[in-house]
């Protein structure tokens, strides 16, 4: 006993770094993992949950396992079961996320409903998952690194204190702000980064081993079936696997010179290949069964309108924001700033282009490289070029970074032999946006911050011009009875500005709520910073945003609501703004929120003359 408790010891000593550092990834997922209840303000999410809520399990347990095979509806199978559907009749994502959360409610809800009845727990697993994973991912990027860069000696740090450059690594990861943010939402993204690491960890350890066994094959296919599951991207994450068998297969054909044999190693690889397709998609088909049940909902779902969403045939007012932009120049300047934080941005695409230099100019092929450049390629230059640039296209590389980011820090101390504070300056400055964006989870969402200043405010009965379109019309229902006790009705006009442009009728109607308006929200940037990038396409909602800022509407800001990432130093402290960023990233979880309240008496008639009169110039709301 006392032998093995000393080994313990010894391993968790040496680990300690690495344990603590996926404590702290840990908290940062975790922490108040409910933010925007009982809201729910990301839409994604509120679909996959309502999806959830379509599905039916039998009271009676012995009754489940012929439910399960009812779904599949196999002829010589017809169980009549009562209450069992597992259908979402959704199929943007996979079922697997849908039925991780449907079965942990189920297993859990005997002790849920006995401490925390009004728990929305549809939600809350979906978000314990997303979790989870993300903080798992951390541990990846460890274990990646780890067997990437197992021949670099210990990194310099602080004065005697040195981490291995894995350590680093993960520690950049824990840090990394779009991962932090994902793993707030119960969405699918950090699902899938973890499956994607999970399929390169493997690959890497495969070829670095010359493995090509069972274990091999199983986990590949659970891991590359589970992420089908999840959503079609997993298909990406087929190419570490298959990398590896190719590579690995070119090296014994090299060696093997008699034909026969090259015939039956070719024969075996190719073998190894189909085992792996087949087991992933066996995995596939068991965690998200109806996507060949209901193909033909299947197929509509994704390659008819998300296809055409995503590729931009089909023009949604959501998806504004990309029309005329560059791919990988709007990712550049518009998520991995902000995703990343710009120091580990920079620092890894700086990694990125040292390594790949790297490997161009051995003279010994890293197949590891290899593997991790070529995965983040593939990746990466498919969903930049897609019409519709979401932040969570990107979310399944941004943990490359923080490899690229270590080995570049790396590369700095051995190369240009920088002081030690030198480096553990670059690595505290690279963990502070994370660390700022953690700060909104700390405080009320945005939406409830202004809907409890409207109720304070604004007198009771007052006509509000809004926008509609957006994630949740406000003031929100206060839910406590203090604050429902506050309440006041209103005339709250959800104006869609969208089409302003294209039917007259609408002008016509804006005039008349602007003359009986006595406050104006905009509650995001969704329609003005988007729609004003095309005053000639756009010139009546230009002009709006034009003459609301400056006044000439007769109103004034009242007040600005915000919630960006903030780093407090004592009286002092540091905004991050981003409200300039790739909407989505600010829209779901701290929009900016704009009241403006009436100064000035204006009729329709004096409207109509300002839109009528009025030149437009560029606008930029501040």
């Amino acid at each position: 006993m006392g032998c093995d408790r000393d080994i313990l010891l010894v391993y968790l000593v040496k680990n300690l770094p690495i344990l603590f550092i996926i404590l702290i990834s840990a908290f940062l997922r975790f922490y108040n993992l409910l933010h925007d209840s009982p809201y729910f303000f990301n839409p994604d999410e509120r679909n996959m949950a309502n999806a959830i809520t379509q599905f039916r399990l039998p009271n009676d347990i012995p009754q489940i396992p012929k439910c399960l095979l009812s779904q599949f509806q196999i002829s010589n199978f017809k169980f009549q079961i009562s209450d069992c559907n597992l259908n979402p009749n959704f199929f943007a994502y996979g079922q697997f996320p849908l039925y991780l959360a449907l079965f942990s409610d189920q297993l859990s809800k005997p002790i849920i409903n006995l401490f925390y009845p009004q728990l929305p727990t549809t939600i809350f697993y979906l978000r314990i998952f997303s979790a989870l994973s993300s903080t798992l991912t951390v541990l990846l990027i460890y274990l990646i690194t780890k067997e990437l860069f197992k021949n670099l000696k210990l990194f310099p740090f602080i004065g005697n204190l040195k981490l291995k450059i894995e350590n680093l690594a993960a520690l950049m990861a824990a840090f990394t702000p779009g991962l932090i943010q994902s793993a707030h939402f119960g969405t699918t993204e950090s699902l899938l980064t973890f499956f994607f690491m999970a399929s390169i960890y493997i690959s890497i350890l495969s070829i670095n081993n010359s493995i090509l066994n069972s274990k091999f094959l199983i986990l590949n296919s659970i891991i590359l079936g589970l992420s089908l599951g999840t959503k079609l991207t997993g298909l990406f994450f087929f190419i570490p696997p298959i990398i590896s068998i190719i590579i690995q297969f070119l090296k014994l054909l090299k060696k093997t010179v008699n034909l026969k044999n090259r015939f039956i190693v070719t024969l075996r690889h190719c073998f190894i290949v189909a085992l792996l397709l087949i087991g992933s998609l066996f995995f596939y088909l068991l965690s998200s069964p109806f996507n060949f049940i209901d193909y033909e909902n299947f197929r509509s779902a994704v390659f008819g309108y998300e296809q055409d969403v995503a590729t931009g045939r089909y023009e949604a007012f959501y998806t504004r924001q990309f029309v005329d932009t560059l791919p990988i120049f709007f990712q550049s300047e518009k998520i991995f700033p902000y995703a990343l934080g710009w120091p580990i941005f920079i620092l890894g695409s700086l990694g990125l282009l040292s390594l790949s230099f790297k490997l161009l100019r051995s003279t010994k092929f890293n197949s590891s490289f290899f593997i991790l450049i070529f995965s983040f390629l593939i990746f990466l230059l498919p969903n930049a070029l897609l019409f519709a640039k979401w932040t969570r296209f990107m979310t399944p590389i941004l943990p490359f970074f923080s490899i690229f980011a270590a080995y570049f820090l790396f590369k700095l101390r051995t190369n240009l032999k920088l002081d030690n504070w030198i480096i553990g300056l670059l690595v505290f400055i690279s963990m502070l946006p994370g660390a700022a964006f953690m700060t909104i989870y700390t405080r009320p969402d945005t939406r409830l911050q202004a809907s409890q200043w409207i109720y304070q405010n604004i007198p009771n009965n007052s006509y509000i011009l809004s926008e509609t379109g957006n994630v949740v019309d406000i003031p929100l229902p206060l839910l406590s009875k203090d604050q429902r006790s506050k309440t006041k009705d209103y005339t709250v006009i959800s104006f869609d500005f969208y089409h302003l442009d294209e039917n007259p009728a609408l002008f016509n109607s804006l005039l008349s709520h602007l003359e009986k308006a006595d406050y104006i929200f905009v509650p995001s940037r969704r329609i003005f910073a988007n729609y004003t990038r095309f005053p000639s396409k756009y010139p009546m909602v230009t002009k709006y945003y034009q003459l609301l800022v400056s006044e000439a509407l007769g109103f004034e800001e009242a007040t600005r609501i915000n919630s960006f990432p903030r780093l407090d130093f004592g009286n002092w402290n540091l905004d991050f703004v981003d409200e300039q960023s790739e909407e989505t990233w600010t829209v779901f979880d701290h929009p900016v929120i704009r009241i403006y309240k009436k100064t000035n008496q204006l009729s329709k008639t004096d409207y109509n003359k300002l839109f009528e009169n009025s030149k437009i110039d560029t606008l930029k709301i501040q």
